[in-house]
């Protein structure tokens, strides 16, 4: 949805009509239109609101050397028994 749609939504509800009138009016589904005023309420803006990306987890020397063991130990040994 675009941001001047959801400035519309929010000019509408704030003269006053309620939401399932300004859904039909706009022909926008009334949960749209909910979801829009939902976050204009709890954070006064109409724009979408940035996530944050995950930080990406760093592998220790001592995870590294137990995956290295971990390895050996499962996977060769499933090779061994398929021999």
């Amino acid at each position: 949805m675009s941001d001047e749609t959801k400035s519309k939504i929010i000019a509408k509800y704030e003269s006053g009509k309620p939401p399932c009138v300004i859904s039909n009016e706009l022909e926008i589904k009334y949960e749209a239109v909910r979801s829009v005023l939902k976050t204009y309420k709890n954070y006064g803006k109409v724009q979408a609101i940035k996530k944050r990306a995950k930080k990406t987890k760093k592998i220790t020397p001592d995870t590294e050397a137990f995956i290295k063991v971990y390895r050996i130990l499962f996977y060769e040994k499933k090779t061994f028994i398929n021999k």
